[in-house]
């Protein structure tokens, strides 16, 4: 606990208004602290999932043959939505979202171009 609210923590009750007034400052402080907790571990979370789609990425990308005639395209289609859906994880009020817009606006350009190649080359 910060030193600040443990100094309101020692306030004696016979001090009535200032220890009403610190009662009201705690209850503050712990909702706060309460709410930085709860986006801490969005953020964690946030980067967490992120870092498993790059991972996933990662995998997707080695493991396409460089002949396109053997590429599984409903395989790469089903990872690519995959990746998509660990990305969908990601909450808007973290700041990695940006970035998961980004990944996501990506990944579909690339499902739509591996679709039209495909379809034009088959």
């Amino acid at each position: 606990m910060h030193s600040k609210a443990k100094r309101l923590k020692e306030i004696p009750s016979k001090d009535v208004a200032g220890y009403t007034e610190a009662q009201k400052l705690l209850a503050i402080y712990e909702a706060n602290l309460g709410q930085v907790k709860v986006r801490r571990q969005a953020e964690s979370d946030a980067v967490e999932a992120l870092e498993a789609a790059q991972r996933e990425i990662e995998s997707l990308l080695a493991s396409i043959p460089t002949d396109v005639h053997d590429v599984q395209h409903n395989r790469v289609l089903s990872q690519l939505q995959s990746i998509i859906n660990q990305l969908e994880k990601v909450p808007m009020a973290v700041g990695a979202y940006s970035y998961t817009l980004l990944l996501i606006y990506q990944i579909f350009r690339e499902m739509i171009l591996d679709h039209l190649y495909y379809v034009f080359s088959v």
